[in-house]
Protein backbone atom coordinates (compact mmCIF):
# COMPACT_ATOMS: atom_id res chain seq x y z
CA UNK A 1 0.00 0.00 0.00
CA UNK A 2 1.47 3.34 -1.10
CA UNK A 3 0.92 6.30 1.24
CA UNK A 4 1.24 10.03 0.55
CA UNK A 5 0.96 13.36 2.33
CA UNK A 6 -1.12 15.74 0.21
CA UNK A 7 -0.30 18.84 2.29
CA UNK A 8 1.78 20.39 -0.47
CA UNK A 9 -0.62 19.42 -3.27
CA UNK A 10 -3.63 21.06 -1.63
CA UNK A 11 -1.85 24.34 -0.81
CA UNK A 12 -3.88 26.09 -3.48
CA UNK A 13 -2.53 28.88 -5.62
CA UNK A 14 -4.53 32.11 -5.84
CA UNK A 15 -5.65 33.43 -9.22
CA UNK A 16 -2.60 34.53 -11.17
CA UNK A 17 -1.69 38.20 -11.38
CA UNK A 18 -2.17 37.90 -15.14
CA UNK A 19 -5.82 36.87 -14.70
CA UNK A 20 -6.50 39.56 -12.12
CA UNK A 21 -4.83 42.23 -14.26
CA UNK A 22 -6.97 41.26 -17.26
CA UNK A 23 -10.17 41.36 -15.22
CA UNK A 24 -9.38 44.55 -13.33
CA UNK A 25 -7.39 46.72 -15.72
CA UNK A 26 -7.78 45.65 -19.36
CA UNK A 27 -10.07 48.04 -21.20
CA UNK A 28 -10.74 45.47 -23.96
CA UNK A 29 -11.14 41.66 -23.94
CA UNK A 30 -11.67 39.18 -26.78
CA UNK A 31 -13.46 35.88 -26.09
CA UNK A 32 -12.47 32.64 -27.85
CA UNK A 33 -15.40 30.25 -28.39
CA UNK A 34 -18.97 30.49 -29.62
CA UNK A 35 -20.84 28.00 -27.43
CA UNK A 36 -22.87 28.30 -24.24
CA UNK A 37 -19.78 28.71 -22.02
CA UNK A 38 -18.54 31.58 -24.19
CA UNK A 39 -21.95 33.24 -23.93
CA UNK A 40 -21.76 32.95 -20.14
CA UNK A 41 -18.23 34.40 -20.07
CA UNK A 42 -19.30 37.33 -22.26
CA UNK A 43 -22.27 38.04 -20.02
CA UNK A 44 -20.20 37.97 -16.82
CA UNK A 45 -17.40 40.14 -18.20
CA UNK A 46 -19.82 42.66 -19.64
CA UNK A 47 -21.82 42.79 -16.42
CA UNK A 48 -18.61 43.73 -14.64
CA UNK A 49 -17.13 46.27 -17.01
CA UNK A 50 -18.58 45.97 -20.55
CA UNK A 51 -15.19 45.35 -22.16
CA UNK A 52 -15.72 42.44 -24.59
CA UNK A 53 -14.94 43.78 -28.07
CA UNK A 54 -15.09 40.61 -30.15
CA UNK A 55 -15.44 36.83 -30.44
CA UNK A 56 -13.20 34.32 -32.20
CA UNK A 57 -14.00 30.73 -33.10
CA UNK A 58 -12.45 29.36 -36.30
CA UNK A 59 -14.56 26.16 -36.20
CA UNK A 60 -17.96 27.59 -35.34
CA UNK A 61 -20.74 27.74 -37.93
CA UNK A 62 -22.39 30.58 -36.02
CA UNK A 63 -22.20 34.05 -37.52
CA UNK A 64 -22.69 35.85 -34.22
CA UNK A 65 -23.25 35.31 -30.49
CA UNK A 66 -24.47 37.85 -27.95
CA UNK A 67 -24.51 40.44 -30.71
CA UNK A 68 -20.84 39.92 -31.61
CA UNK A 69 -19.79 38.65 -35.07
CA UNK A 70 -17.79 35.41 -34.83
CA UNK A 71 -14.36 35.88 -36.40
CA UNK A 72 -11.80 33.35 -37.58
CA UNK A 73 -8.12 33.48 -36.67
CA UNK A 74 -7.24 34.92 -40.08
CA UNK A 75 -9.97 37.55 -40.10
CA UNK A 76 -8.92 41.19 -40.24
CA UNK A 77 -10.44 42.00 -36.84
CA UNK A 78 -8.70 39.06 -35.19
CA UNK A 79 -5.32 40.09 -36.55
CA UNK A 80 -5.94 43.67 -35.37
CA UNK A 81 -6.92 42.53 -31.86
CA UNK A 82 -3.82 40.34 -31.67
CA UNK A 83 -1.54 43.14 -32.87
CA UNK A 84 -3.06 45.49 -30.27
CA UNK A 85 -2.21 42.93 -27.53
CA UNK A 86 -5.84 42.64 -26.43
CA UNK A 87 -6.14 39.75 -23.91
CA UNK A 88 -7.89 36.60 -25.10
CA UNK A 89 -10.18 34.73 -22.68
CA UNK A 90 -11.06 31.15 -23.71
CA UNK A 91 -14.77 30.53 -23.21
CA UNK A 92 -14.57 26.76 -23.68
CA UNK A 93 -14.89 24.04 -21.03
CA UNK A 94 -15.51 20.56 -22.34
CA UNK A 95 -13.94 17.13 -22.74
CA UNK A 96 -13.05 17.38 -26.40
CA UNK A 97 -10.67 20.33 -26.76
CA UNK A 98 -7.33 20.17 -24.95
CA UNK A 99 -7.33 23.60 -23.30
CA UNK A 100 -3.65 23.50 -22.37
CA UNK A 101 -2.66 22.66 -25.95
CA UNK A 102 -5.07 25.31 -27.28
CA UNK A 103 -3.47 27.96 -25.10
CA UNK A 104 0.00 27.01 -26.34
CA UNK A 105 -1.18 27.21 -29.98
CA UNK A 106 -2.73 30.63 -29.46
CA UNK A 107 0.42 31.95 -27.78
CA UNK A 108 2.48 30.56 -30.65
CA UNK A 109 0.09 32.25 -33.09
CA UNK A 110 1.02 35.58 -31.54
CA UNK A 111 -1.42 36.32 -28.72
CA UNK A 112 0.52 37.61 -25.73
CA UNK A 113 -2.13 37.01 -23.06
CA UNK A 114 -4.38 33.93 -23.12
CA UNK A 115 -6.60 33.04 -20.14
CA UNK A 116 -8.20 29.57 -20.11
CA UNK A 117 -11.62 28.95 -18.60
CA UNK A 118 -10.14 27.09 -15.62
CA UNK A 119 -7.87 30.05 -14.91
CA UNK A 120 -10.80 32.45 -15.22
CA UNK A 121 -12.88 30.24 -12.92
CA UNK A 122 -10.31 30.55 -10.13
CA UNK A 123 -10.93 34.31 -10.06
CA UNK A 124 -14.68 34.29 -10.74
CA UNK A 125 -15.90 31.25 -8.79
CA UNK A 126 -18.70 33.21 -7.12
CA UNK A 127 -20.15 34.00 -10.55
CA UNK A 128 -19.31 30.79 -12.43
CA UNK A 129 -20.00 28.26 -9.65
CA UNK A 130 -19.41 24.50 -9.64
CA UNK A 131 -19.43 22.51 -12.87
CA UNK A 132 -18.39 18.90 -13.08
CA UNK A 133 -15.10 18.54 -11.15
CA UNK A 134 -14.38 22.28 -11.25
CA UNK A 135 -14.96 24.01 -7.93
CA UNK A 136 -13.23 26.36 -5.50
CA UNK A 137 -9.55 25.50 -5.41
CA UNK A 138 -9.46 25.51 -1.60
CA UNK A 139 -12.23 22.86 -1.46
CA UNK A 140 -9.64 20.09 -1.35
CA UNK A 141 -7.92 21.27 1.83
CA UNK A 142 -10.90 20.18 3.91
CA UNK A 143 -10.75 16.68 2.39
CA UNK A 144 -7.03 16.02 2.82
CA UNK A 145 -7.46 12.77 4.79
CA UNK A 146 -9.98 11.35 2.32
CA UNK A 147 -7.64 12.21 -0.56
CA UNK A 148 -4.79 10.37 1.10
CA UNK A 149 -6.94 7.38 1.99
CA UNK A 150 -8.26 7.03 -1.56
CA UNK A 151 -4.77 7.39 -3.00
CA UNK A 152 -3.54 4.40 -0.98
CA UNK A 153 -6.24 2.19 -2.53
CA UNK A 154 -4.96 2.58 -6.09
CA UNK A 155 -3.18 -0.44 -7.50
CA UNK A 156 -0.60 0.85 -9.96
CA UNK A 157 1.71 3.81 -10.58
CA UNK A 158 -0.31 5.03 -13.57
CA UNK A 159 -3.38 5.39 -11.34
CA UNK A 160 -1.48 7.12 -8.56
CA UNK A 161 0.26 9.49 -10.98
CA UNK A 162 -3.08 10.37 -12.58
CA UNK A 163 -4.64 10.99 -9.16
CA UNK A 164 -1.82 13.40 -8.22
CA UNK A 165 -1.97 15.11 -11.62
CA UNK A 166 -5.72 15.67 -11.26
CA UNK A 167 -5.30 17.24 -7.82
CA UNK A 168 -2.50 19.45 -9.17
CA UNK A 169 -4.71 20.56 -12.04
CA UNK A 170 -7.73 21.19 -9.84
CA UNK A 171 -5.86 23.17 -7.17
CA UNK A 172 -3.25 25.00 -9.25
CA UNK A 173 -4.61 24.96 -12.81
CA UNK A 174 -1.44 23.15 -13.91
CA UNK A 175 -2.22 20.53 -16.57
CA UNK A 176 1.40 19.65 -17.34
CA UNK A 177 1.29 16.25 -15.58
CA UNK A 178 -2.02 15.07 -17.02
CA UNK A 179 -1.42 12.02 -19.24
CA UNK A 180 -2.53 11.76 -22.83
CA UNK A 181 -6.06 10.36 -22.60
CA UNK A 182 -6.97 6.98 -24.09
CA UNK A 183 -9.98 8.24 -26.02
CA UNK A 184 -10.68 5.10 -28.04
CA UNK A 185 -10.96 2.56 -25.22
CA UNK A 186 -13.11 4.13 -22.51
CA UNK A 187 -14.36 1.37 -20.13
CA UNK A 188 -12.09 -1.13 -21.91
CA UNK A 189 -8.61 0.18 -21.05
CA UNK A 190 -5.95 -1.75 -22.93
CA UNK A 191 -3.29 -1.69 -20.20
CA UNK A 192 -5.53 -3.21 -17.50
CA UNK A 193 -6.51 -6.83 -16.86
CA UNK A 194 -9.11 -7.62 -19.51
CA UNK A 195 -12.73 -8.39 -18.85
CA UNK A 196 -13.64 -11.97 -19.67
CA UNK A 197 -15.49 -12.38 -22.96
CA UNK A 198 -18.20 -12.92 -24.03
CA UNK A 199 -19.25 -10.12 -21.71
CA UNK A 200 -22.51 -9.20 -20.01
CA UNK A 201 -22.80 -5.39 -19.85
CA UNK A 202 -25.07 -3.44 -17.51
CA UNK A 203 -24.84 0.04 -19.03
CA UNK A 204 -26.04 2.77 -16.66
CA UNK A 205 -26.19 6.04 -18.55
CA UNK A 206 -26.22 4.41 -21.98
CA UNK A 207 -26.87 7.79 -23.63
CA UNK A 208 -27.35 7.38 -27.39
CA UNK A 209 -25.46 4.11 -27.49
CA UNK A 210 -21.95 5.56 -27.64
CA UNK A 211 -20.51 2.69 -25.58
CA UNK A 212 -22.17 0.24 -27.99
CA UNK A 213 -20.42 2.09 -30.82
CA UNK A 214 -17.09 1.54 -29.05
CA UNK A 215 -17.86 -2.14 -28.57
CA UNK A 216 -18.53 -2.50 -32.27
CA UNK A 217 -15.45 -0.53 -33.26
CA UNK A 218 -13.21 -2.56 -30.92
CA UNK A 219 -14.85 -5.79 -32.10
CA UNK A 220 -15.58 -6.96 -28.54
CA UNK A 221 -17.61 -10.09 -27.89
CA UNK A 222 -20.76 -9.14 -25.96
CA UNK A 223 -23.61 -11.58 -25.38
CA UNK A 224 -25.93 -9.58 -23.08
CA UNK A 225 -26.62 -5.85 -22.67
CA UNK A 226 -28.99 -4.15 -20.24
CA UNK A 227 -28.97 -0.44 -21.10
CA UNK A 228 -30.53 2.33 -18.95
CA UNK A 229 -31.13 5.85 -20.28
CA UNK A 230 -33.76 8.36 -19.02
CA UNK A 231 -33.38 11.05 -21.69
CA UNK A 232 -35.89 10.11 -24.38
CA UNK A 233 -34.13 11.51 -27.45
CA UNK A 234 -31.02 9.59 -26.44
CA UNK A 235 -33.12 6.53 -25.72
CA UNK A 236 -34.67 6.54 -29.21
CA UNK A 237 -31.18 6.44 -30.76
CA UNK A 238 -30.13 3.78 -28.28
CA UNK A 239 -33.04 1.54 -29.27
CA UNK A 240 -31.93 1.54 -32.91
CA UNK A 241 -28.49 0.26 -31.92
CA UNK A 242 -29.90 -2.34 -29.53
CA UNK A 243 -32.14 -3.65 -32.33
CA UNK A 244 -29.10 -4.15 -34.55
CA UNK A 245 -27.36 -6.10 -31.79
CA UNK A 246 -30.42 -8.31 -31.31
CA UNK A 247 -30.41 -9.03 -35.03
CA UNK A 248 -26.85 -10.28 -34.55
CA UNK A 249 -27.82 -12.60 -31.73
CA UNK A 250 -27.05 -10.43 -28.70
CA UNK A 251 -29.54 -10.34 -25.84
CA UNK A 252 -29.96 -6.56 -25.82
CA UNK A 253 -32.53 -4.73 -23.70
CA UNK A 254 -33.19 -1.02 -23.21
CA UNK A 255 -34.91 0.66 -20.26
CA UNK A 256 -36.10 4.31 -20.47
CA UNK A 257 -35.14 5.19 -16.91
CA UNK A 258 -32.24 6.32 -14.77
CA UNK A 259 -30.40 4.40 -12.06
CA UNK A 260 -30.25 5.46 -8.42
CA UNK A 261 -30.36 4.14 -4.85
CA UNK A 262 -34.05 3.23 -5.00
CA UNK A 263 -36.90 2.86 -7.45
CA UNK A 264 -38.65 6.22 -7.61
CA UNK A 265 -39.46 9.27 -9.71
CA UNK A 266 -36.86 12.05 -9.57
CA UNK A 267 -36.44 15.50 -11.10
CA UNK A 268 -34.34 15.74 -14.27
CA UNK A 269 -32.83 18.73 -16.05
CA UNK A 270 -31.19 19.28 -19.40
CA UNK A 271 -31.27 17.19 -22.53
CA UNK A 272 -28.98 15.37 -24.91
CA UNK A 273 -25.50 14.59 -23.61
CA UNK A 274 -25.85 16.95 -20.64
CA UNK A 275 -29.09 15.71 -19.09
CA UNK A 276 -28.88 14.77 -15.41
CA UNK A 277 -30.89 14.05 -12.29
CA UNK A 278 -31.26 17.32 -10.41
CA UNK A 279 -33.35 18.59 -7.49
CA UNK A 280 -33.99 21.72 -9.52
CA UNK A 281 -35.00 19.79 -12.65
CA UNK A 282 -37.91 20.88 -14.80
CA UNK A 283 -39.43 17.44 -15.37
CA UNK A 284 -39.56 14.02 -13.72
CA UNK A 285 -38.12 10.68 -14.85
CA UNK A 286 -38.35 7.17 -13.39
CA UNK A 287 -35.26 5.64 -11.80
CA UNK A 288 -34.58 2.10 -10.60
CA UNK A 289 -32.10 0.53 -8.23
CA UNK A 290 -30.06 -2.31 -9.72
CA UNK A 291 -30.76 -4.66 -6.79
CA UNK A 292 -34.50 -4.54 -7.45
CA UNK A 293 -34.06 -4.61 -11.20
CA UNK A 294 -31.95 -7.75 -11.20
CA UNK A 295 -33.44 -9.57 -8.22
CA UNK A 296 -33.39 -13.34 -8.85
CA UNK A 297 -31.60 -13.03 -12.20
CA UNK A 298 -29.63 -16.18 -12.89
CA UNK A 299 -26.26 -14.59 -13.47
CA UNK A 300 -23.20 -16.81 -13.75
CA UNK A 301 -20.57 -16.82 -11.04
CA UNK A 302 -17.76 -15.84 -13.41
CA UNK A 303 -17.41 -12.35 -12.00
CA UNK A 304 -15.22 -10.79 -14.68
CA UNK A 305 -17.66 -11.83 -17.42
CA UNK A 306 -20.07 -9.17 -16.06
CA UNK A 307 -19.39 -5.44 -16.23
CA UNK A 308 -21.38 -2.60 -14.66
CA UNK A 309 -20.57 0.68 -16.35
CA UNK A 310 -21.80 3.99 -14.89
CA UNK A 311 -21.67 7.41 -16.50
CA UNK A 312 -24.70 9.08 -14.95
CA UNK A 313 -23.81 12.72 -14.41
CA UNK A 314 -23.01 12.65 -10.70
CA UNK A 315 -25.50 9.99 -9.58
CA UNK A 316 -22.88 7.23 -9.48
CA UNK A 317 -22.63 7.14 -5.67
CA UNK A 318 -26.38 6.59 -5.23
CA UNK A 319 -26.47 4.06 -8.06
CA UNK A 320 -23.68 2.04 -6.44
CA UNK A 321 -25.62 2.00 -3.18
CA UNK A 322 -28.67 0.76 -5.09
CA UNK A 323 -26.60 -2.05 -6.59
CA UNK A 324 -24.72 -3.16 -3.51
CA UNK A 325 -26.37 -6.61 -3.30
CA UNK A 326 -25.84 -7.55 -6.93
CA UNK A 327 -22.26 -6.29 -6.73
CA UNK A 328 -21.74 -8.40 -3.60
CA UNK A 329 -23.40 -11.47 -5.13
CA UNK A 330 -21.62 -11.65 -8.50
CA UNK A 331 -18.62 -9.32 -7.99
CA UNK A 332 -18.79 -7.88 -11.50
CA UNK A 333 -16.19 -5.64 -13.00
CA UNK A 334 -16.98 -1.97 -12.42
CA UNK A 335 -16.17 0.98 -14.68
CA UNK A 336 -17.41 4.10 -12.87
CA UNK A 337 -17.07 7.74 -13.94
CA UNK A 338 -15.46 9.85 -11.20
CA UNK A 339 -15.38 13.36 -12.70
CA UNK A 340 -18.94 14.69 -12.46
CA UNK A 341 -18.51 15.95 -8.89
CA UNK A 342 -15.28 17.11 -7.22
CA UNK A 343 -15.58 14.55 -4.41
CA UNK A 344 -16.28 11.56 -6.72
CA UNK A 345 -12.53 11.13 -7.10
CA UNK A 346 -12.20 9.87 -3.52
CA UNK A 347 -15.75 9.06 -2.37
CA UNK A 348 -16.36 6.35 -4.98
CA UNK A 349 -13.15 4.34 -4.43
CA UNK A 350 -13.61 4.65 -0.65
CA UNK A 351 -17.19 3.38 -0.96
CA UNK A 352 -16.24 0.36 -3.08
CA UNK A 353 -13.31 -0.48 -0.82
CA UNK A 354 -15.54 -0.29 2.28
CA UNK A 355 -17.48 -3.30 0.99
CA UNK A 356 -14.38 -5.54 1.24
CA UNK A 357 -15.17 -7.44 -1.95
CA UNK A 358 -11.60 -7.91 -3.14
CA UNK A 359 -11.22 -5.42 -5.97
CA UNK A 360 -8.09 -3.92 -7.47
CA UNK A 361 -8.77 -0.23 -8.15
CA UNK A 362 -7.36 1.69 -11.10
CA UNK A 363 -7.84 5.17 -12.58
CA UNK A 364 -7.60 5.96 -16.26
CA UNK A 365 -8.25 9.15 -18.24
CA UNK A 366 -10.27 9.00 -21.45
CA UNK A 367 -10.77 12.66 -22.42
CA UNK A 368 -9.11 16.06 -21.99
CA UNK A 369 -9.22 18.59 -19.14
CA UNK A 370 -9.96 16.14 -16.32
CA UNK A 371 -13.13 14.80 -17.97
CA UNK A 372 -14.05 11.13 -18.47
CA UNK A 373 -11.85 9.83 -15.67
CA UNK A 374 -12.94 6.27 -14.98
CA UNK A 375 -12.46 4.20 -11.83
CA UNK A 376 -11.96 0.55 -12.76
CA UNK A 377 -12.71 -2.01 -10.06
CA UNK A 378 -11.38 -5.36 -11.23
CA UNK A 379 -12.06 -8.55 -9.21
CA UNK A 380 -8.87 -10.17 -7.97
Amino acid sequence: MCSIDFTREIMTSPPSKEVLNVLNYSDKIVVYGAGSVAEEVIRIINNRTKRVVGVIDPKSKKKEICGYPVAGLDDENCILWKDLDIPLVVGIFNAFIDLDALKKRLLKFGWKTVITFTELHSALYSELGDRYWLTKRDFYASHKQNLENAFTLLTDDSSRNLFKALIKYRTHGDASDLPTPDIERQYFAKDLPAWIYPLRLIDCGACNGDTLDSIRKLDLNINEIYAFEPELDNFKNLLVKLAILRKNGVKAYGFPCGVSSDTATLKFSGSGLGGALSEGGDHAVPVVDLDSMFANFNFSNDCRSSLIKMDIEGSEYDALLGGRKIIHDIRPGLAISVFHKPSDLWELPLLIDSWNLGYDLYLRSHQYNGFDVVLYAIPK
